[in-house]
């Protein structure tokens, strides 16, 4: 629901051949699991719970060898009433502080969002601003 709200392909031909769909999250004692090799084996990944850890993420892609320009796109409450969106980049999300959100958020990272972040007025401007009312 998120990518087709943005209007975006996950998997667009000529430029992503591979989704991977995960959480980075985990409850108390759980194993972390191996998200990140999973992220860094896709074109496009689409994590699920991410608005709080959304900086440790992206650092994490980061350190990976994840180029700090990659498109972000941060969907909250996708499908639903309320539904709000942010474009950013890797390099732009690692340094900003974790928000609070009103619903889940997705976050989605690849290429394929390029064209459709490029559309938002300024991308530096709206990044992330889901914070709590």
């Amino acid at each position: 629901a998120a990518a087709a709200t943005l209007g975006v392909s996950l998997t667009r031909r000529g430029m992503a051949r591979s989704v991977v769909f995960l959480t980075p999250r985990v409850g108390s004692g759980e194993s972390g699991g191996d998200w990140l090799a999973a992220a860094l084996g896709a074109d496009s990944a689409a994590l699920y719970m991410a608005a709080g850890a959304a900086p440790s993420i992206a650092s994490a892609l980061l350190d990976a060898g994840k180029r700090a320009d990659t498109p972000v796109a941060l969907v909250e409450s996708a499908s639903l009433e309320g539904e709000r969106s942010r474009f950013t980049t890797l390099g732009e999300l690692r340094d900003s502080a974790p928000q609070a959100a009103r619903g889940p958020v997705m976050m989605l990272v690849g290429e394929v969002l390029r064209e459709r972040a490029a559309r938002e007025p300024d991308v530096r401007e709206s990044l992330i601003s889901l914070r709590t009312a």
